[in-house]
């Protein structure tokens, strides 16, 4: 069992800095926004649609979330995203239903994924921006 001390000699388990990891205020409306998709899946679940049926439908209003945000997204910002997404995906707004089944995503994968912000590689810790 370790002792608690950051082997580099930094303070015992302590959690990152919070504003060097800090997201903007924009990254962060958004994320809440899009994890809210969750209740219209349940809601979805409850009136009996398909796995299909609610997939589709929560990822086009994911996708359309990505549209309002992107266009409040500063230039700089944007290009990175843009790039990031279509050396990705293929598709500057992220990955469409088809390019997810075709990789052999399931209408469940699909739902999950577009009930979870993503974008670690752009926002997260190890954010390449």
């Amino acid at each position: 069992m370790g002792n608690g001390k950051d082997p580099s000699g930094g303070e015992p388990d302590k959690e990152p800095d919070d504003k060097a990891c800090a997201k903007p205020p924009l990254r962060l409306e958004y994320e809440a926004k899009v994890k809210a998709l969750q209740d219209k899946v349940k809601q979805m679940r409850a009136e009996g649609k398909s796995s299909e049926e609610i997939a589709r439908a929560v990822h086009a209003e994911r996708r359309a979330l990505g549209v309002q945000y992107k266009d409040l997204t500063p230039p700089d910002l944007l290009d990175s995203i843009y790039k990031r997404n279509l050396g990705k995906y293929g598709d500057k707004l992220g990955p469409t239903v088809e390019w997810l089944r075709d990789r052999g995503k399931s209408w469940e994968d699909i739902i999950e994924s577009a009930t979870r912000p993503g974008g670690a590689d752009l926002f997260g810790p190890r954010a390449k921006l």
